[in-house]
């Protein structure tokens, strides 16, 4: 997914509206993050991620952010999905949820 720079400050309030919240670190060499913990009989199971990525400071880029989507499964084991697609938010929640519940029984 790409955010262009003229919208990203729309992209970040909707986003937080959705209760993602966002984080300034160095995550995977990116720039900024956006997560948000999803439950089951309010117990953490997993938390979804957006990993931002401004390609406007580099001399070869241009004016967008580039998004990777990771669902992140909160346990002792270590079982990540990561998704670089052009779709929603909401449509990765979908997945992230599906990929859970095929994942489970592993876990």
């Amino acid at each position: 997914m790409e955010i262009q720079l003229k919208d990203l400050e729309e992209f970040e309030a909707n986003i937080t509206e959705m209760g993602y919240i966002k984080y300034n670190q160095d995550y995977r060499h990116s720039d900024f993050q956006f997560w948000k913990c999803f439950y089951e009989n309010d117990e953490k199971i997993y938390q979804i991620g957006m990993t931002c990525y401004d390609w406007s400071k580099y001399e070869f880029g241009d004016d967008h952010i580039g998004v990777d989507y990771e669902c992140m499964f909160l346990d002792s084991d270590r079982i990540d999905l990561i998704v670089s697609k052009n779709i929603k938010i909401e449509e990765f929640e979908i997945m992230a949820l599906d990929f859970y519940n095929t994942m489970k029984k592993y876990i």
